[in-house]
């Protein structure tokens, strides 16, 4: 089982102890590098759907029909956690999260009494025409002038202040803790790290502060040195996985008792999070002039990044290919309109490449309900055995 609650609460712990206030951060690519810089936590808050029972607190400002992701993400500001925060960051992905900066701001003014101006909520526009075409020279001044407006209301705000020095300083650490986690992929296909274990440690990763992150993942990759990979027959069932989120660890534990094999990952949370532009020492580099031009431009294809939507499949497809994947599976966040509006198609192209997919839907409450489920996973086992 997942550690969450433990893992957040050492995230804190670790994080007060380095003398950084935490900026909770959402959706999942914000611009973790600059904030790191100006002497802040950036804390990605996603996927606690393992840390509370309940959205009692949330329900009271958000709709039902919301996905658990932002159900939770709300839940956590309201909760004691949330208490541990300096300030939340935002950039708009989809209609729900682009609305929780506002509806935090009054929760907290209604629970708490913080007026406005009491805590620090930031939010920024990510053109999602993206910063190519006809429109690419207007949509990059615009996303520089984003940048950097953010960096005036940290100054403003919190007192910070922004060095370029140090943002070059941030954007290698954190291009190093993307690398460790594709190294830990790779481990998972090999078979030495099970796939659920490597979705908490990059959960952890995201959790604690980026210096902490790299000491523990690097650990990890040192101690997977010298582990014998496993073999793996040619009629073995490979399968790669997508979806916003990595499946609950009871729902995980079910494909590791049918014998299928994770070969790689096309998760939001995971993949498409490390799998982003890098840079190399030395290189010189701006944020709003450069650096977040081509982060944002040149990122892992996603649904919540919409320039990026034409890339997905033909890269979905070419990670089949390269991992010898006969089978994919989704998993679905109810509510969850970007990652569903793209799947028929997805599910029809996986078809004409002779790749048999499963989909699987979860809402809020489906973490311990597992035996719906378990009799689908066990088929489709057979299915891929049989290919």
């Amino acid at each position: 089982m997942w550690g969450m609650e433990a893992d957040i609460k050492s995230a804190i712990k670790t994080t007060a102890e380095a003398g950084r206030p935490i900026i909770g951060c959402f959706p999942l690519y914000p611009p973790v590098e600059l904030i790191h810089s100006m002497g802040f936590h950036p804390m990605i808050l996603w996927g606690f759907r393992d840390l509370f029972k309940t959205t009692s607190q949330s329900d009271r400002h958000v709709q039902s029909f919301t996905c658990s992701v932002a159900r939770h993400l709300v839940e956590f500001v309201f909760s004691d956690f949330g208490q541990s925060l300096a300030g939340v960051f935002a950039y708009n992905a989809c209609d729900t999260l682009r609305n929780l900066p506002e509806i935090i701001g009054r929760g907290l003014a209604d629970r708490r009494g913080i007026k406005e101006g009491g805590f620090f909520i930031e939010t920024m526009h990510l053109p999602m025409g993206g910063v190519v075409g006809d429109a690419g020279d207007y949509l990059e001044g615009y996303l520089a002038r984003e940048i950097n407006r953010v960096i005036s209301a940290c100054e403003r705000s919190l007192g910070a202040e922004f060095s370029n020095a140090a943002f070059q300083k941030s954007v290698l650490l954190y291009n190093t803790l993307r690398r460790l986690m594709s190294d830990l992929e790779e481990k998972v296909n090999q078979g030495v790290l099970p796939f659920m274990e490597f979705s908490r440690l990059v959960s952890m990763a995201n959790l604690l502060p980026v210096e902490a992150a790299i000491e523990t993942l690097s650990s990890t990759v040192a101690q997977m040195r010298g582990k014998n990979p496993r073999g793996y027959s040619e009629d073995c069932r490979r399968i790669i996985v997508s979806g916003i989120l990595p499946p609950p660890p009871r729902i995980g534990d079910l494909f590791e008792a049918a014998d299928i094999i994770v070969a790689g990952n096309d998760i939001a949370s995971l993949a498409r999070s490390y799998a982003s532009p890098t840079m190399d020492e030395g290189e010189d580099v701006k944020p709003g002039e450069y650096y977040y031009k081509r982060f944002y431009k040149d990122h892992s294809p996603c649904t919540t990044l919409h320039h990026t939507a034409g890339r997905r499949i033909e890269t979905i497809l070419a990670l089949c290919r390269e991992r010898r994947a006969c089978g994919f599976v989704f998993f679905g966040e109810k509510f969850c309109e970007h990652e569903y509006f793209e799947y028929p198609y997805l599910e029809k192209r996986l078809k004409e490449a002779g790749i048999s997919s499963l989909f699987l839907e979860f809402s809020i409450d489906d973490g311990e309900n597992v035996e719906q489920f378990k009799t689908r996973i066990q088929a489709f086992a057979e299915l891929l055995s049989s290919r």
